[in-house]
């Protein structure tokens, strides 16, 4: 998991993910092992976000066939909320058009899930929504070409929670922590917002990430934490870069 989610960010970053190497090897071996092997949606739309971030074809180890079959006919991946929108925007990272059918119905199914006031929860409507989730809709509707009336009001509801030092909390009201930091980053990225702040303030998503880097890159999970020092700093590298889901390589 943590290696699909460090070539996101490399990619994001500028960094072609197959030209970084430890002792010789490259993602690349990896990235089609997982594609041949994934079989659970959540691992089947994490690759081939991946896989689109390297630069390596949709339909490496039949992934993208995987992921076509994996859509229900009302347009969700597993009927949750948080799969649906990581599956349109896998979708869209395998070259489904914004306009296809699938992506389309499953951007359809994610508006009718929203809350009352704008936010969304991992499995169902009306439950306590999560900045985390909130900000996969959106990026998945700015993903489907529907930035309208309910990206923009998921938008909203990101922005109204954000903590006074800049970041975000999976469930407000709560610390702030980098990884909903930048997922909300990102989807501020994909509305056409700036994530920077007036001025590169520091009281503004980057300026929370810019404060938990250390010295040696490492963006660290909170003031207090630095677990999952990888995925972290790899989710992080998508919203300093600002760069939107998906992310592709640019060769």
């Amino acid at each position: 998991m943590q290696t699909s989610w460090a070539v996101v960010g490399l990619a994001a970053a500028g960094y072609d993910p197959l030209r970084v190497k430890m002792r010789g090897r490259t993602p690349a071996g990896l990235l089609r092992r997982y594609a041949a092997r994934s079989r659970t949606t959540a691992d089947i739309e994490r690759t081939a976000i991946a896989l689109a971030a390297a630069g390596l074809p949709a339909s490496t180890g039949g992934l993208s066939g995987r992921l076509v079959r994996s859509q229900r006919r009302d347009g969700s991946f597993a009927g949750l909320v948080n799969l649906t929108s990581y599956g349109l925007i896998a979708l869209r990272a395998s070259g489904q058009p914004a306009g296809s059918s699938r992506v389309q119905r499953a951007a359809r199914w994610l508006e009718a899930r929203q809350n009352a006031d704008g936010g969304f929860n991992f499995a169902r409507r009306g439950s306590p929504a999560t900045v985390d989730d909130t900000a996969g809709a959106v990026q998945a509707l700015a993903a489907a070409g529907r930035r309208g009336t309910p990206a923009r009001r998921g938008l909203a509801w990101i922005l109204g929670r954000r903590n006074g030092d800049g970041g975000f909390a999976l469930q407000p009201p709560g610390g702030s922590n980098s990884q909903s930091t930048a997922l909300a980053a990102q989807a501020m990225v994909a509305m056409g917002s700036s994530p920077a702040g007036r001025g590169g303030a520091t009281r503004s998503p980057l300026g929370y990430l810019g404060a938990r880097q250390q010295a040696n890159g490492l963006v660290r999970y909170s003031s207090r934490s630095a677990v999952t020092p990888v995925w972290v700093t790899s989710q992080a590298l998508a919203a300093i870069g600002r760069r939107a889901l998906p992310v592709r390589i640019r060769r």
